[in-house]
């Protein structure tokens, strides 16, 4: 029950008014609050729970003053980070779970959604079927990289890059060839996903093995590592078919465009670091408070997280979020060295680095799926060190 608990969180989907990612663990919680009725929050929780809602009251300001135009999505996802943070925080306060459970049960559904980018990679190769559980919100498609459970081919990158991180944690703490097989088939789908995503992983995965193999003295999945890597390279060279050419073609442009012309750029990029998405409200109002303009009007907001929150909801609630991140990201890291760990310490600076990079691709500042994961993390550590429970 606590793997379908945490899976739901990250893999719930929202249809039309009914979001499973909420819904679903929340009926989990009802469960397991039976036999115990303690409401107990801390009050690190409660301070970021309030400026949750003050998002959510800045929201309101902004569809009171933008009513004829207003979007509300940036109204309701305060109201959702506050529920669902309150239900992850009793769930793992009332099931006492540990936190290296929360670990693998994340690396599990990371693990689901790898294998799911696998099948649909086959079977589109097949011609047996282009739609093998693609979310229905994903416009576009594409042969060489699919999205896996996720709404975007970014999101569904970042996972893998959270899943190959966390797997790496758990094969030197259990040095267990299982969890590098696990770590294996995870990282092969952030090739099959979003360049973003294999850039983020290029810089930090790798980076995280070389230092865990350090601090263990253990080198051997780190020489494994680079062998596949190699092998992987050689195979694509010299025998590669139609699709496999597309997804190299798809997920290094840049290097290709760079050997071909001199340029790192190409259209993606360029446009990416263009002014479209960089723009600002010139209205002093507007630029407070936000515009809250949805694509129902016609405005099509910037890709980047910080850009997109101040055209939607103002400045004033940029800086909440960014206070929130920040303050779970330093109340986790303070609670994490109860643990006595380093290469945890180390793990969690990772995830949220790669999440605060991505944050200049998409709306990814406490979102679905990427949010949600570095939630159930962060409060993972917070309960179980307040409890004084080991990893």
């Amino acid at each position: 029950m606590d793997f379908i608990f945490i899976f739901f969180i990250i893999f719930g989907y929202k249809i039309n008014v009914f979001d499973f990612s909420v819904i679903v663990p929340f009926l989990l919680l009802l469960v397991a609050s039976i036999k115990n009725n303690d409401l107990l929050i801390s009050k690190d929780i409660l301070i970021i729970e309030c400026l949750f809602l003050f998002l959510f009251v800045i929201g309101s300001v902004s569809y009171v003053y933008n009513v004829t135009d207003f979007e509300f999505e940036y109204l309701l996802k305060p109201i959702r980070l506050i529920l669902l943070s309150v239900i992850i925080y009793f769930y793992f306060f009332k099931k006492n779970i540990q936190l290296i459970d929360v670990i693998k049960y994340i690396t599990i559904a990371s693990l689901v959604n790898s294998l799911v980018i696998y099948s649909q990679y086959i079977l589109d190769f097949l011609d047996v079927t282009k739609n093998f559980l693609i979310h229905p919100v994903i416009g576009t498609y594409t042969p060489y990289r699919k999205p896996g459970l996720c709404t975007g081919f970014p999101t569904s990158g970042l996972v893998s890059v959270i899943g190959s991180l966390l797997s790496v944690f758990l094969m030197f703490l259990y040095r267990s060839k299982y969890w590098f097989i696990v770590f294996c088939i995870i990282t092969s789908t952030v090739l099959l996903s979003a360049r973003s995503a294999m850039y983020i992983y290029i810089l930090i995965v790798p980076v995280y093995l070389m230092y865990i193999s350090i601090y263990y003295k253990n080198y051997i999945y780190l020489k494994l590592y680079f062998i596949i890597i190699i092998c992987i390279i050689l195979l694509i060279y010299y025998n590669i078919g139609p699709l496999l050419q597309g997804t190299i073609d798809k997920m290094f442009a840049n290097i290709i465009n760079y050997y071909d012309t001199g340029d790192f750029n190409d259209y993606s990029t360029k446009h990416l670091l263009s002014s479209d998405h960089y723009s600002l409200p010139i209205q002093f109002d507007n630029l407070i408070i936000g515009t809250s303009l949805g694509k129902s009007s016609g405005f099509q907001p910037s890709d980047v997280s910080f850009i997109r929150i101040i055209w939607s909801n103002g400045l004033l609630s940029l800086f909440i979020y960014l206070t929130a991140f920040f303050s779970f990201l330093f109340l986790s890291y303070q609670k994490v060295k109860f643990f006595n760990h380093k290469p945890l310490s180390v793990l969690l600076f990772c995830l949220y680095l790669s999440v605060f990079i991505l944050m200049f691709k998409g709306p990814y500042l406490f979102s679905r799926i990427i949010g949600d994961s570095l939630l159930l993390f962060s409060l993972a550590i917070i309960i179980n060190s307040n409890k004084g429970k080991s990893l």
